[in-house]
């Protein structure tokens, strides 16, 4: 097999899974367009680099969320998904939703919503990593080059501010996150 062959596969194989990673930091389908093929063109040019070939998804995902970054830097409008139920789901206790709560939810979403898009950039990375990627705290360390203490400290620190947030939103009180952290 070719290189050129290798690399279509791996384009193939990779680049909805990047093209939603982009997307998530973003809300931009042209923008997450644009980022997936700078990353795919720095993946062509060093992927003779890599050292482990197995590690090949967390080091995409490094060059993803640095191309974000660098073009996001460029410009001031920056906005996370809508698509925030994964990360919802994760802090909320209801399995299945009835239908009256819909509007409850996506209310809930948004302020959810809120919260991320107030968090640093560091800490928004590792929030997406952990809730959307589903990333171990090993896997986010190694791919953000931090310890591993710190994305756990990181994420139980958001979690307890997140929790803060939604019960202060649910009893009608919701806080800037800046005046909780």
């Amino acid at each position: 097999m070719t290189p050129e062959l290798d690399f279509n596969t791996l384009f193939r194989q990779y680049y909805s899974r990047a093209f939603r990673l982009a997307y998530f930091m973003t809300n931009d389908k042209t923008l997450s367009d644009d980022i997936v093929q700078e990353a795919f063109l720095i993946v062509y040019n060093k992927i003779n680099t890599l050292r482990d070939k197995g590690k090949f998804r967390f080091w995409l995902n490094k060059i993803v969320i640095n191309c974000t970054n660098q073009i996001l830097r460029t410009n001031s409008k920056y906005y996370l998904t809508d698509n925030i139920e994964i990360i919802a789901n994760k802090f909320t206790n209801e399995e299945c939703y009835d239908p009256l709560n819909i509007i409850e939810e996506n209310e809930l979403n948004n302020e959810i919503l809120k919260f991320i898009q107030q968090l640093g950039k560091l800490e928004r990375e590792i929030f997406i990593l952990r809730y959307y990627e589903e990333y171990s705290y090993k896997e986010i360390a190694e791919t953000l080059g931090i310890n591993e203490s710190t994305a756990r400290s990181i994420i139980h620190r958001g979690k307890k501010v997140l929790v803060h947030y939604i019960k202060n939103y649910e009893s009608g009180y919701a806080e800037k996150v800046g005046d909780v952290l």
